[in-house]
């Protein structure tokens, strides 16, 4: 059942989407050559001792989007032009994982994804047994992989997920940008889930990079669309989250994530700081999920980020359909600067790993502080094809 804007695969750290194409190389390194193969997205299931067991898997998603948005001629923050019929790959990747379970019980294996523009995204080993789960390299932090939110009914592209909004110009919306860490080493640590609890830790030497919407990637320490200039970049980012997910009665399970994170003298206005909240609730085929995001000091001079976003879907067999809404507002900086959207849409489950889907958004960029009270429209409609394999 997804949950997770971020991921599109769970909602809790067990973000696997029901993909993997297993096999064996059995002509070495076998140890139990009886031993069942394990899929790339079984992140967190056990281990039973044997042999190395290698997969590869993926997600392939492409949108055909019509786009037409207000525009400001050279305006920096422009990402798109009016009237745009473009593709795109809505975070397409190919995972390959080899993992093997020594005679402790302990599970040690290695993940390189990448995206299908041939960039490595998530590339990390891993060590997981009764004492929970450690991970060395670039994952996702804890503060993501933890996080619930708005339920996603399209493939792979939610309203509260800033890689996959189709907008013109980006000048509120950046609470995401200190979890945005995937390209950035670190260790993150998981504890086993006891009584539907899960916690988890993650630690960031050095931020290097921010990811803005439409997935642009931006050096820190330069004038970007993903925040505006910042002085350096920030280091030693600490992030804490725990999550809860169970039934509470007949049919209806509950979830719910917080998470906080933080980092020492980021610049002059004070260190960064990070927190947010979710939840989401199932009953039968019904989904509802809404979170909360704040951030404080992403640019110069320190900014106050906060970001909302709710929604609900429903599923009866093979279809799915949903609509959901965010609003973020940043203050600070000199400015008041305010973004907000709706998303309405959903997704034929054709079987097989197929997915079909119809998306349409509608955004709004207001900064009323600007010279003319500037305040752009977006509105998009595309459909997406998405396979998991």
């Amino acid at each position: 059942m997804h949950l997770s804007a971020k991921t599109g695969r769970g909602g809790e750290a067990e973000r696997g989407g029901g993909r993997g194409t297993a096999f064996f190389f059995a002509a070495f390194l076998l140890l139990a050559p009886t031993h069942a193969p394990v899929h790339a997205s079984d992140r967190f299931e056990e281990g039973g001792g044997g042999g190395v067991r290698i997969a590869i898997g993926g997600d392939i998603y492409h949108g055909l989007y019509w786009l037409s948005h207000d525009d400001i001629k050279g305006d920096p923050d422009n990402v798109m032009t009016v009237g745009d019929l473009t593709v795109k790959n809505n975070e397409s990747v190919v995972a390959l994982t080899g993992d093997f379970t020594n005679d402790k019980g302990i599970t040690i294996g290695l993940k390189l994804e990448f995206a299908i523009d041939g960039d490595l995204e998530e590339h990390y080993i891993f060590m997981e047994g009764a004492f929970g789960r450690l991970e060395f390299g670039a994952p996702y932090a804890v503060s993501e992989t933890l996080h619930y939110t708005a339920p996603e009914f399209v493939p792979n592209n939610s309203i509260d997920y800033p890689y996959a909004v189709n907008i013109s110009r980006q000048s509120a919306d950046l609470a995401t940008f200190i979890i945005a860490t995937e390209a950035d080493y670190k260790v993150s640590f998981y504890t086993p889930r006891l009584i539907g609890l899960r916690f988890g830790f993650s630690y960031v030497p050095t931020l290097s990079e921010a990811r803005g919407n439409n997935g642009l990637r931006v050096p820190i320490g330069s004038q970007s669309r993903a925040g505006g200039e910042v002085s350096g970049s920030p280091s030693d980012i600490f992030l804490f989250a725990a999550s809860y997910f169970g039934a509470v009665a007949r049919h209806w399970d509950i979830g719910v994530s917080a998470a906080y994170g933080y980092n020492d003298g980021f610049s002059a206005s004070g260190d960064v700081e990070y927190v947010s909240a979710g939840m989401a609730a199932i009953w039968r085929g019904l989904r509802f999920g809404a979170a909360y995001k704040y951030q404080r000091n992403v640019a110069l001079r320190g900014a106050k980020d906060h970001v909302w976003a709710a929604g609900f879907s429903y599923r009866y067999r093979a279809w799915e359909a949903g609509v959901a809404w965010r609003h973020s507002l940043r203050r600070g900086a000199g400015a008041k600067k305010i973004n907000w959207g709706a998303q309405a849409g959903g997704t034929y489950h054709a079987g097989g790993g197929l997915r079909l889907g119809l998306d349409v958004q509608y955004l709004q960029d207001r900064d009323p502080d600007m010279a003319g009270q500037i305040k752009l429209d977006s509105l998009s409609a595309g459909v997406i094809i998405g396979v998991s394999f």
